[in-house]
């Protein structure tokens, strides 16, 4: 028992020495892009596209395809990303951007990623790539194989076109969305270390270290920030006409689509069968190990701003 708890409070240090790293590496790249006006722009979109290059790779390198197939999946999602140009134009150019009161130009390039039809062609690759491993593979991990690349690659290029996008317009936004997932991820942690199955006999399969404790703690703390936020951080949140709608839909849905967020990488990685994506920082995977609710939580927040608008 006493072993147990060393463990757990080994892993939270090693967990709080590593958070405060990614701060430290993340928050100069977050400031840059919304305070160094065009070339800080730049600097966020170069940033933010080769983590997504790489985090895709994370993930296509578990698939043991040729090289050739590894890169070209690797890098394809960039295509997307840049696209479409008016955007990126928008974005670099327009200096009136970083304004609260300028919601309809957000919602208007948040709603183009999700009808940028260049995604199709991203499909059209991942689909030829996995037909041609078809003739020395099993035929189901290979259909499998090519579902989770193309929902790796739509997640990813979405979730990182959004940080850049939002970054822009509003770091404070960024930072709130970002750590939604913080506190859902903390808190689900402590309280499934704490009284995970003591009170819930319940565990899932796809992730059976995971408590039903741990959620319950993840919503209610992250809900609770949510909603001091949503009520007194008027400068984050951006105006909307249905702001009604919009404040219930962030304290109800977002803290549970960080749980999921969490849940389905869990369920890639079992049918990987695989800890991490990656070992780039030992103990602690990859990008989307550390960024799979938070991603779920930028792409909810978008849809429910459209919706709200």
């Amino acid at each position: 028992m006493l072993k147990f708890k060393s463990e757990k409070i080994n892993d939270l240090v090693r967990r709080s020495i590593f958070g405060f790293i990614m701060l430290l590496l993340v928050f100069p790249i977050l400031f840059i892009t919304y305070y160094a006006n065009v070339t800080g722009k730049i600097i966020g979109l170069i940033v933010f596209g080769l983590a997504l290059a790489y985090s895709v790779y994370e993930i296509i390198q578990h698939f043991q395809l040729n090289k050739l197939s590894t890169i070209v999946l690797s890098l394809i999602p960039l295509y997307a990303y840049f696209l479409p140009v008016h955007v990126i134009e928008t974005l670099l150019f327009n200096n009136n951007l970083n304004d609260n009161k300028e919601s309809s130009i957000l919602v208007k390039l948040i709603s183009e990623q999700f009808q940028d039809y260049n995604i199709l062609i991203v499909l059209v690759v991942v689909v030829i790539i996995f037909l041609l491993e078809l003739k020395n593979n099993n035929k189901k991990q290979v259909i499998l194989n090519s579902i989770i690349t193309f929902i790796v690659i739509y997640l990813a290029t979405i979730f990182f076109k959004l940080i850049w996008i939002i970054n822009i317009f509003n770091i404070y936004l960024l930072l709130f969305l970002g750590f939604i997932a913080v506190f859902s991820d903390v808190f689900g942690y402590f309280a499934g270390t704490l009284f995970g199955q003591k009170i819930f006999h319940f565990s899932l399969k796809i992730s059976p270290n995971k408590s039903l404790e741990g959620f319950i703690s993840a919503f209610i703390f992250s809900a609770l920030f949510i909603s001091l936020i949503v009520f007194f951080g008027h400068s984050i949140i951006p105006p909307v006409s249905k702001l009604v709608v919009f404040q219930t839909l962030l304290i109800i849905i977002l803290p549970i689509v960080a749980i999921i967020g969490d849940l389905f990488f869990s369920f890639i990685k079992r049918l990987l069968k695989i800890k991490d994506f990656s070992k780039i920082i030992k103990s602690h995977g990859g990008v989307f190990d550390r960024f799979d609710s938070t991603s779920f939580v930028f792409l909810f927040f978008a849809i429910i701003l459209i919706i709200s608008f």
